[in-house]
């Protein structure tokens, strides 16, 4: 009896009997992998063996991203909300918060003892965001970005470095309706850096791959994404490279060995120990069975390294900047004008009565951005997120013909004028029209 009982419990906690695909999730921390699963938390250090315990967390799915703190580790919901920390091999709920499902594909990294979100897609938006939880008040908030900082166009998946007090993002996707209103998938090449003590964005250049060399959407239709010696290693298809925004640089493994992650949903890896954990189904059973390879067998030795983007001048930005200033200096000089704003501005407290605080809210976003346009997709911020994209669409078509009806009664003139995004001719952005006197 004792000897079965030893061997039940010599199954129950070892994992490489297999675990059910999407019914468990992995992360490391110190030198040592850890896989949860319903009732269960697994270690070990290379696949030799296994140590298991117990937990009674009720998990709903096993979507998380794992984030290394000091002493523990963060585990995020994928859509973002739910903050779960690990730390003496017990998993503990932290947050006061829900589920947020608008954060699907974020890039998550710790700065400060802090974590923090990038981008994301979700409620049929793709998010330019950054988040961090706030431990003492158990919820999220978001990381504003500096008035005068033109900062990345929303996505999801995008390959993120964190250096020092330097956020660096690129690549990812986001969806669009094109002019037959079909949902249409946009891959991105562009690369930034966020000053996170300034909160203010930097843009760095774009790629510039030849097709024989990498295919355009490498940055976005990637298996995964791992920190690996100060960059990223991405695995897409039958190819591992390692992409460095910081230094610029994009190395190419050709001799990697892609039979090994053919058929893998997710890859840890393990820096103390320098071990990948590749979680493999076997299709005889159906379960996942776990391998543990070192990274030279793995991924092989590096042959190809380039450039990674094109950067931008210093010097071109400075020309521009002058023609435009010698612009707005003309105009001023050879025609003054009567600025609507002005006018708005003059009789703000009578708008504010008119309006309702949601519509009053709307439209001083709009004027704070003048003379720049408001793109709709900001605008469709100030509504609930539990809204649908349609709901959200049809009530700010409401509350911008309230505005511009209650507006042009001070400006004497309708003064909405609605147009197109210069960069991506799909959004829709709304401004106000400047009136000559």
């Amino acid at each position: 009896m004792f000897a079965k009982i030893c061997l039940l419990l010599f199954y129950f906690f070892n994992p490489q009997n297999g675990l059910i695909k999407d019914k468990y999730f992995s992360f490391y921390f110190e030198d040592s992998f850890y896989i949860v699963e319903n009732d269960s938390i697994f270690s070990t250090k290379n696949g030799q063996h296994y140590e298991g315990i117990p937990h009674d967390i009720q998990w709903t799915d096993f979507n998380f991203n794992s984030v290394n703190m000091e002493d523990h580790v963060l585990l995020i919901s994928d859509g973002g909300g739910l903050v779960y920390r690990f730390k003496d091999n017990e998993i503990q709920r932290l947050d006061k918060s829900f589920n947020h499902r608008n954060k699907y594909g974020s890039f998550d990294f710790e700065y400060q003892n802090k974590v923090f979100s990038y981008a994301g897609y979700g409620l049929f938006t793709n998010s330019s965001s950054l988040t961090y939880y706030q431990r003492d008040s158990k919820q999220w908030f978001d990381f504003l970005y500096h008035p005068d900082s033109e900062f990345p166009k929303g996505r999801r998946r995008p390959i993120g470095q964190i250096f020092d007090s330097t956020l660096y993002i690129g690549g990812g996707m986001f969806e669009s309706a094109n002019q037959n209103l079909a949902l249409e998938t946009i891959y991105l090449g562009d690369f930034w850096k966020l000053d996170l003590i300034t909160h203010k964005w930097t843009y760095l250049g774009e790629s510039n791959f030849e097709p024989t060399f990498v295919p355009e959407n490498l940055f976005s239709l990637y298996t995964k994404s791992i920190p690996y010696k100060g960059g990223r290693l991405i695995i897409y298809r039958n190819s591992i490279n390692l992409v460095d925004i910081k230094n610029n640089r994009f190395t190419n493994f050709p001799n990697a060995n892609t039979n090994l992650y053919s058929d893998v949903s997710r890859i840890i890896y393990n820096p103390n120990s320098d071990l990948f954990l590749l979680p493999v189904t076997n299709h005889e059973s159906g379960f996942e069975q776990f391998s543990f390879i070192s990274a030279a067998n793995f991924i092989g030795m590096p042959e190809v390294s380039k450039q990674l983007y094109n950067p931008t001048s210093n010097y071109l930005y400075l020309i521009i900047g002058l023609g435009v200033f010698l612009i707005i200096i003309i105009v001023i000089i050879l025609k003054p004008i009567k600025l609507t704003k002005n006018k708005l501005l003059y009789n703000l407290g009578q708008i504010q009565n008119e309006l309702n605080d949601e519509e009053f809210k709307i439209f001083k976003f709009i004027l704070d951005q003048h003379p720049q346009p408001a793109t709709f997709p900001n605008i469709l911020n100030f509504y609930e997120p539990s809204l649908s994209y349609e709901s959200r669409i049809k009530k700010l078509r409401l509350t911008l013909t309230r505005i511009d009806e209650v507006s042009s009664k001070y400006a004497k003139r309708k003064v909405l004028v609605f147009s197109k995004n210069q960069n991506d001719k799909r959004i829709k952005q709304v401004s106000f029209l400047d009136i000559p006197e």
